[in-house]
This record gives C-alpha cells, structure tokens and sequence, in this order.
C-alpha cells in the first residue's frame, strides 16, 4: 500500500521500490534549455533538499513516470506525477525544456508523453525548479527572481495530483470559473487517473466534497473557521480570498513540529490527513474522512451513541425491519403530514389539525445538512418568518457568527445529519406537525 501510515510494506517490495530511485544520482536542482535529465537521473529541491524529481516505476511495472517525492523519507512516497496517464514504457525518458519553452517528457522516440501546455515561455533563459515546498516551477532565470513574488509560468502546485500540500492553493477563480480537483490514483501502484476526485466547492458557503463521477462520497461541510463536518481540528486549513483575481482557495496548514504533512485522496475515495513521524520513522494517520449520508433522509449520524443512526422526532424508520438489521440507507419518514401539505388534501374536515400551525423542533447539530440555500442580510426572526410562510421549507438555521452566513433553509430531504453535543451556533429547525412538538428532538426508534 502506498499511502497508508501505519502499514507494513513488503520489504521486497520497498527494495525494487528503492533500488529504482537509486539507479541515478541528483544532477542539480534545476533544468535549462540546455541541461535536462534522462532517466534515471534526478533533480532535488533547492536549499534543503526535501523533496526528489525523476523517473519512477512501481512494483514490477516497466511503465515509467516521471514524480516528485520525498528524498529522505524511505519507502514510495509520491505526491505528484507529470505524465499519470502517459508513461514512459522504458528507461530511455527525457525531461527537458523544449524549444517551445514547456518542460516535457518524452520517450526515448523523441514522442511526447506530456507537458506543461503553456504559451509565452520562449527565452533562453528558463529554467524549471524544484522547490522545498515540493512546488516544480517553471520560471525565468534572472538571478533577482524573487519566488514571493510567484511569478512563474507554470508551477505544479497549480495542477495537483492526488496530494496537497503545505502552502499550497486550492481553489476556484469565480470570474474565469477555472476549477482545481484532486484526482486519485487508480490503485495503490498505479498513478493514473482514478476514480474518486476532491473539489472545493465555493458557491453558497465553501465546501470539500468527494465525488465518484457525479455521486457524492464525503463533505466536510461549511466552512467557519474550521469545517464543521471533519473529525478534527480545523486548524489543517486557512481560507483565503484573492479579491483581486477573483479567487478564493484554500491552503494547508500544519503544526511545527511535524512539517512533513500532507493530505491524500486515496484510490478508495478516503481523504486522509498524515504526518511524518520522525522517531518511528511512519506516516500516521491524523484524521480521515467517513462515509456519506450513512443514515439516509431525515437520519442522524452520531459517532459517539449507542445508536449510530436516530430519527429526527416526528419521523420513523422507513424500513423497521431494515433498521433492525442495521442498515439505515432509507432514511425517516414523517409520522404525521404537515399542515401545508393537509391543507393540499383540501380535506372537508374542519375540525382537523390542519388548524393547527406546523411548529419548529430545534436541533444542536455537527454537520448542517447538505444541499441549502442561503438569505444573507435578513434577522432571525425573518430567516423563521420566511421559513414558516413557505410550505417547501422544511428548516432552517441561522447564524451571525460569521458575515458569511446568515439564513441557511432547506427545500427537500434533509441529507447527511450529524449530531453533536457541543454548541457550534448553528441550530437546525425542523418543520413539524403541531403534534409532534416537544423536548426531545430524536428518537432512536
């Protein structure tokens, strides 16, 4: 396994691994026009020498790509490839700076496996670099370059792989709609493009989401200083607005003492926080997502109750049967039929409890539910008054924690619940029949 922090690697494995890297020496740290390497040679980071760029293979695959990975740190440890989708199928590969001005791989054919597609870089005074940061870029070679100033041409930070790392960008520019993903890998010992990608969804209030293809896997949820749908410290992520260029992008923090961290979409669609531990000589494990909507419609989650899944009060199991058994994907359905909806009936009965007014069960959540819309600008008492008068809202949530937000209401099933005993000011209020008002907001039924 590649990614995995606490798993033992067949030795035999690690030493074909191991040996492949070792083949060549490290060159330098950069590439010109007129010095590039061919494989199996190699460049490192300037200054510390962190990070490695070369020609790779895993296992016994005679495909060849060309990645960056940590130099000090033993076993595969890969967090960006070039050419995931185009390798190399011998040890003749080039990486070179061609007379376009783009880096680019290619065989020993002379046939281009890839490159870095960019126009405007024709200079004989490129080169391309590989920074501590783990960043390749490709930039003028002026010796006043200055990288604050991030002028580059192309940078790999730009177009990740399956990893982000510290410092760098991910995100979205609203005005040209250009959108980062993280894509993972096929499997644990193939770097093509796989099945699962990440997105940071920016619209409404900011999000992760994981996908396969267009069905969502994971959320974080919405961002307030921290995501409040992750199972760790928000601390992992700054949110950030380039107001001038349109863009809004998240960056990876980390602790100082564990500088060697990352963030990975496995090839199983799991997105895993990990750190290097330097006594044992391991990736660890710090956080790692879960599974979506585990308890279907109007179901909670909660990790720390005997119950995993409740129903919300005034709802019930779909399937009893299929509750029983523990398999929660249905979801709750509602006891009694909400005024609106028997007013829709258009029923004779006069005395029926359609006079009596839908009310609102107030819940303490984690995780609000997905798929909202938001009112910003209006009071509490407008964001329940807007609620209340419109027979397809289901509930809402208000919050002045942040001028982000403001009134979060929902129109359709409510998806991916989490309950938690802390108070993270964002309450949720349920649309119910006038009966089922109460204390107890669930039911573990």
């Amino acid at each position: 396994m590649r990614h995995g922090g606490n798993t033992i690697l067949p030795n035999v494995f690690i030493f074909f691994f191991l040996a492949d890297l070792r083949l060549g020496s490290a060159v330098g740290t950069t590439i010109t026009p007129t010095q590039f390497i061919t494989d199996p040679q190699t460049i490192v980071s300037s200054k510390d020498g962190i990070f490695r760029l070369g020609f790779f293979s895993l296992g016994d695959s005679r495909s060849r790509f060309v990645g960056i990975w940590y130099n000090n740190i033993p076993g595969p440890t890969i967090v960006w490839v070039a050419n995931r989708d185009h390798p190399v199928t011998n040890s003749s590969g080039v990486l070179k700076i061609a007379s376009d001005g783009n880096l680019v791989v290619l065989d020993g054919q002379g046939k281009l496996c890839w490159s870095t597609n960019v126009t405007g870089t024709v200079s004989d005074h490129l080169l391309a670099e590989l920074l501590d940061t783990g960043n390749l870029v490709l930039r003028d070679s002026s010796p006043n370059f200055n990288h604050n100033e991030g002028r580059y041409f192309w940078q790999s930070f730009d177009h990740p792989t399956d990893t982000l790392l510290p410092k760098m960008q991910f995100g979205v520019n609203l005005r040209t709609g250009k959108e980062q993903k993280i894509t993972s890998w096929k499997n644990d010992s193939d770097p093509s493009t796989g099945d699962f990608t990440l997105e940071f969804d920016p619209y409404v209030i900011p999000q992760l989401i994981v996908k396969k293809g267009s069905q969502r896997k994971w959320r974080s949820g919405p961002w307030v200083e921290e995501f409040l749908g992750m199972d760790h410290p928000g601390s992992d992520f700054k949110l950030e607005r380039d107001y001038s260029k349109g863009a809004i992008f998240l960056s990876l923090l980390y602790d100082g003492k564990s500088p060697l961290s990352r963030i990975v979409l496995e090839s199983d669609g799991k997105l895993v926080g990990k750190q290097w531990h330097e006594e044992k000589k391991e990736w660890q494990t710090s956080w790692s997502s879960d599974t979506y909507n585990d308890c279907g419609p109007f179901g909670v989650y909660s990790q720390y109750s005997a119950h995993t899944c409740s129903c919300l009060r005034g709802f019930e199991p779909k399937s009893m049967n299929e509750w029983k058994d523990g398999n929660w994907s249905g979801g709750c359905v509602r006891r009694k039929d909400l005024q609106c909806e028997i007013l829709s009936y258009k029923t004779s009965d006069q005395n029926s409890e359609r006079t009596k007014a839908d009310g609102f069960l107030e819940v303490e959540i984690w995780n609000v539910p997905d798929y909202f819309h938001l009112s910003q600008g209006i009071s509490y008492e407008q964001c329940h008054d807007k609620c209340l008068h419109n027979c397809s809202c289901i509930a809402y949530s208000y919050s002045n924690y942040d001028p982000n937000f403001g009134c979060m209401w929902w129109t359709g099933d409510l998806m991916d619940m989490r309950k938690t005993s802390e108070q993270l000011g964002f309450n949720l209020h349920i649309r119910v029949a006038n009966s089922e008002l109460g204390k107890s907001c669930f039911s573990s039924s």
